[in-house]
């Protein structure tokens, strides 16, 4: 699952989507890549999520906007991995491209990733939050280069998913490196639009910008935008995006 709580501090609303979207089932392995999650709100939606079922849940965090341009309402955020399973090899990666908005607002964009073992399979989830505006399509391109650089240069032979909102759409040319490694198993569900209430999204302007790629051993069985009423929703900008993937036991 991909989310961003759009720096919207409701902790239990976003426990309550991730564990309607994987389930209390021991034998499913639930991952979350979550952008814009406040820093206080992260050791509330681990115990939110414990609260709710029985299973241990881990989590690593990578705080990207620390607020220094923004209004005193905005909270400290970043990106997470939320997962019911053990992180290994975690990395907190800063992309070298930067907008002068980012500059401007204190905020590194960046990636997070760590190793999971699935039915004895390695995985690597990566979670990122790409620079946003129509304006800001160079610099998306230089963050999507890197990444695609970094996860080229890993000593890393497993399958990977790299969730996040890359504020584009699956056709914008600055994607297509994605492409190159990875399917897009997104529906084409609409993530975001002017604005956000139920889910899926019914505002204007109507945009997929939340993906989730991974790779093509990967399969899907099934993948879509959770059906959310405007007071379930724990977001004032996005919707979730949910995928159902096996993986083959070695």
């Amino acid at each position: 699952m991909t989310f961003n709580p759009d720096e919207k501090g409701d902790a239990d609303g976003i426990a309550n989507v991730i564990t309607d979207a994987v389930g209390d089932s021991a034998g499913i392995a639930g991952v979350a890549g979550l952008q814009e999650l406040c820093k206080d709100e992260r050791n509330k939606v681990i115990e939110g999520l414990r609260g709710k079922s029985d299973r241990t849940w881990h989590s690593v965090y990578m705080l990207n906007d620390r607020g220094g341009g923004r209004p005193p309402w905005v909270c400290e955020n970043g990106n997470a991995i939320v997962t019911t399973q053990p992180l290994r090899g975690i990395g907190l990666v800063p992309f070298h491209a930067q907008s002068d908005d980012d500059r401007d607002n204190d905020e590194t964009r960046g990636y997070v990733h760590a190793s999971i073992r699935v039915h004895g399979v390695a995985i690597r989830v990566y979670s990122t939050h790409l620079t946003g505006g129509g304006e800001h399509q160079a610099v998306r391109r230089k963050q999507i280069n890197q990444l695609i650089r970094d996860i080229n240069r890993e000593n890393f032979r497993g399958p990977r998913v790299v969730l996040g909102d890359f504020n584009a759409t699956p056709e914008a040319p600055e994607m297509a490196p994605l492409y190159r490694l990875f399917k897009n198993v997104g529906p084409a569900t609409p993530t975001t639009s002017s604005s956000i209430g139920p889910c899926p999204p019914q505002g204007e302007r109507p945009a997929k910008i939340d993906h989730i790629f991974v790779s093509r051993s990967i399969e899907v069985s099934g993948a879509y935008v959770p059906s959310l009423a405007d007071d379930e929703n724990p977001s004032d900008g996005h919707c979730p995006v949910v995928a159902d993937l096996r993986v083959r036991r070695e």
